[in-house]
């Protein structure tokens, strides 16, 4: 199945919400980390992009230089670069699907929102 790198890097960081956030039982933790495997080279990938066009289109912080600023006269060109890959399309060749009623059954109490529209490709009935 093939998927945009913005739903896969989304749809991570919100599997990864659930997983740190909640007792959940073992089975369906067992099923989220094995989601995150299969997407964790792809959202390294992401990230290691990302951080290249922030050095290409910034410049080092003054208090610390190891910390990139984007430069504002940069900013269109980045956030186009930023979308081009975000709409990469991604082969998952490996099923990454989760039941809704593992998902639901879970007491959800997270600090941060876990937004559960990054998920719905992955859910099945």
């Amino acid at each position: 199945m093939k998927y945009e790198l913005f739903i896969i890097v989304n749809a991570f960081e919100s599997f990864k919400q659930l997983q740190e956030s909640n007792e959940i039982p073992f089975k369906t933790a067992w099923k989220i980390e094995d989601i995150q495997e299969t997407f964790r080279k792809h959202v390294k990938r992401f990230n290691d992009e990302k951080n290249k066009l922030i050095k290409e289109f910034g410049k080092p912080d003054t208090k610390n230089p190891e910390m990139y600023m984007l430069k504002p006269e940069n900013m269109t060109v980045f956030n186009e670069k930023i979308d081009l890959l975000g709409k990469t399309m991604i082969d998952i060749k490996k099923p990454v699907k989760i039941a809704k009623k593992e998902l639901f059954d879970i007491d959800i109490k997270v600090n941060g929102k876990v937004q559960i529209k990054d998920l719905k490709l992955f859910i099945v009935d």
